[in-house]
């Protein structure tokens, strides 16, 4: 990607990159499209797969789903969430620091998401509380919790402990087993995402266990179908998901050559 100034956003850097990846080498790219379905297609010996979308059909020997998990956001069902007086956001829908200054908020996760959350709320909000059902991933030899980079060992949120799950909310804030209570402006549900897959439900790919099994990318149950881009953010990313694309390419090429073959 060349020179990137560090203090750049993602958001602004990467769509840049691609726009300007798809100029330099010509790519018919389509948006904004909807994929509704992915199926068979009925007319005999063709072996095509039919993709339904929001203008119109096409028909393709090969499919590769690169979907991401960002339209999937979890969220464990709670007792007492419908009752929250509050605000409640996902890391999908997080605004942004401004809306919760002043405010006491209770992260919940332990991932890199809520560490983020953490160090962009540090110094904003009023209150700030770390919540988690597992600890985080520790990478001090000390054992203490790691923190993001962004946040000094000095700061509040650093000082701060992370505390167990808490088993209800009410309408003022959280109660955990024990009776102990923290009052809460606002929840911030860092509790992460689900693979975005429900368009090639027609394709029947998962097995019993009821997932879908891969070699590489290559669904083994249909060798048409690739899935791309779906690794837990951690294992993911540019570099990582480049080298599985061009794997994928590779098989996709002797597949096809394969079919004509046949």
């Amino acid at each position: 990607m060349g020179n990137i100034d560090p203090w750049e956003e993602a958001a602004d850097v990467v769509p840049s990159y691609f726009a300007d990846f798809e100029d330099y080498f010509d790519l018919p790219v389509l948006r904004p499209v909807m994929v509704r379905s992915v199926s068979e297609d009925p007319t005999p010996g063709l072996r095509l797969l039919r993709v339904a979308t929001s203008i119109g059909l096409f028909h393709a020997r090969v499919v590769v789903s690169c979907t991401g998990t960002w339209t999937r956001p979890f969220v464990p069902n709670y007792p007492g969430m419908a009752d929250f007086r509050g605000q409640q956001y996902h890391t999908q829908d997080y605004p942004g620091p401004r809306y919760f200054e002043k405010q006491r908020v209770v992260v919940v996760g332990s991932g890199l998401s809520a560490q983020l959350h953490l160090a962009d709320l540090d110094r904003v909000a009023k209150k700030l509380y770390w919540v988690a059902r597992t600890p985080p991933v520790s990478s001090a030899e000390d054992g203490t919790d790691s923190l993001p980079r962004a946040t000094s060992r000095n700061s509040p949120v650093s000082r701060k402990r992370r505390r167990p799950m808490f088993s209800r909310v009410e309408p003022y804030g959280v109660r955990w087993d024990d009776g102990s209570y923290l009052e809460a402006d606002a929840i911030i549900w860092a509790t992460g995402f689900r693979r975005e897959l429900r368009h090639l439900a027609p394709l029947g790919l998962r097995s019993r266990g009821g997932g879908i099994v891969l070699e590489g990318s290559r669904v083994l149950s249909d060798p048409r179908v690739h899935i791309l881009g779906n690794a837990p953010h951690r294992f993911s990313g540019p570099g990582r998901d480049g080298v599985e694309a061009r794997r994928a390419a590779r098989e996709i090429v002797a597949f096809l050559r394969s079919e004509v073959h046949a």
